[in-house]
């Protein structure tokens, strides 16, 4: 065990949110309220945050130790996504229709859930793009588009009793019950109006 004292560590100790992005930064499956220890005191809710940090990176160093030289470029991944859009003028906030084609959907892919929900949201602005003429109106207003990825796997483990099925759930659903459910996405890309119009009426966006 490394050298300091318990007075020391406590000095030390990390914010809330602090341990919230450590947490993401290290890819930590999908934290629920049991995980975070909600409705506990901060000090205790640190504690479990900690707590929950320290065994993934446990996790994590024993895999590096033990498979990080193989080879996993064929592995692949299953991820849920929807499409939202919101105008800055409307009531309601983030609403994705569902049934709207592409609006919604799971997908394999070989990128983590950062780099896959930025392909989903370059994508869709590439469909805007090709088919203006059916956004016309859409554009005229003040439109952001957010894009949410859970990891299916990840979220059915993590969530038994309120994650749907993958195997019974619609693909184009699932997503939208995730959020229903309150289940927090892995991944989020946002993109404003200005950087709407400049991907659709320009030359395209890179991030």
């Amino acid at each position: 065990m490394g050298g300091g004292s318990l007075t020391e560590a406590r000095k030390r100790l990390p914010s809330l949110s602090e341990l919230e992005q450590a947490a993401a930064l290290l890819n930590v499956p999908g934290l629920d309220d049991a995980d975070r220890n909600t409705g506990a005191s901060m000090s205790l809710r640190q504690a479990a945050l900690l707590d929950t940090i320290a065994n993934w990176a446990g996790l994590s160093a024993r895999a590096a130790r033990e498979t990080g030289d193989l080879d996993f470029s064929g592995v692949t991944e299953q991820y849920a996504y929807i499409i939202e859009t919101v105008d800055e003028y409307q009531r309601d906030w983030w609403y994705a229709e569902r049934g709207d084609e592409g609006a919604g959907g799971i997908e394999e892919s070989h990128d983590g859930p950062e780099t896959f929900a930025v392909a989903v949201m370059n994508r869709y602005l590439d469909h805007m793009r090709d088919h203006r003429d059916d956004y016309e109106d859409v554009l005229a207003g003040e439109m952001h588009v957010r894009v949410s990825v859970w990891p299916v796997r990840s979220v059915t483990d993590a969530h038994p009793t309120t994650a749907p099925d993958p195997a019974t759930c619609p693909p184009g659903e699932f997503g939208h019950r995730l959020k229903a459910a309150k289940i927090s996405p892995r991944a989020v890309e946002i993109r404003t109006p200005l950087q709407v119009h400049s991907h659709v009426c320009g030359s395209g966006i890179t991030v």
